[in-house]
């Protein structure tokens, strides 16, 4: 590759790692939601692609880190994350990307407690095995919700993970999920505040 080649590249890669590489989001029969899977090489903590996702809109439709209630809005989602590449990055894979569940603060250790930005309730959940276990990097509480690998293989089960995971290889989260919904009513700000304030 010559120099200028090198260059474009990299400037390329530079914006996407800022902003996000976009899709086109896809809907879903199932919520009559649309959903995309925002690739990010600054590696988000789950707070901030949470307010990532809240700043996007598709057809008039606020977006906010996805919910999911049953199988088959699993699977759907799961199969839009698979094969999503930036860079040398082949997949958003081993962990990720981030999904808008999360631990309120003071629950029970380690499966309590967890609910969604959009506070619909938790009626559904696809932990991989042995998870959520609460065993976070450095002592980090693991508050947040994002996919994660079986074996390290793509899998649509999920992962408790703390919001500001570590920046080595093996711990980056490549991205999240977002869903856009009308009629959805997030979180009030002042629960949003407090529970930000316990992230950080």
């Amino acid at each position: 590759m010559r120099r200028w080649e090198t260059a474009v590249v990299l400037t390329a890669l530079a914006a996407m790692a800022s902003h996000g590489a976009h899709a086109t989001p896809q809907y879903y029969p199932g919520t009559g939601h649309y959903y995309e899977v925002v690739m990010d090489l600054s590696f988000p903590d789950w707070s901030a692609a949470q307010a990532y996702a809240e700043q996007l809109s598709w057809l008039g439709m606020s977006g906010y880190l996805a919910s999911i209630a049953s199988s088959d809005e699993n699977q759907f989602i799961f199969q839009l994350s698979l094969g999503r590449a930036v860079g040398d990055t082949a997949t958003v894979w081993e962990i990720g990307p981030w999904l808008g569940g999360y631990q309120l603060p003071g629950s029970p250790e380690p499966d309590e407690g967890w609910v969604w930005v959009t506070g619909e309730p938790w009626t559904f959940s696809a932990w991989a095995d042995n998870q959520p276990d609460n065993n976070g990097w450095m002592g980090q509480n693991e508050m947040a919700l994002c996919y994660w690998s079986d074996a390290g293989q793509p899998a649509p089960t999920w992962n408790d993970y703390t919001d500001s995971p570590p920046h080595e290889s093996d711990g980056r989260v490549y991205g999240y999920v977002v869903e856009y919904g009308e009629g959805v009513t997030l979180v009030n700000q002042t629960t949003w505040e407090v529970i930000k304030s316990v992230f950080q």
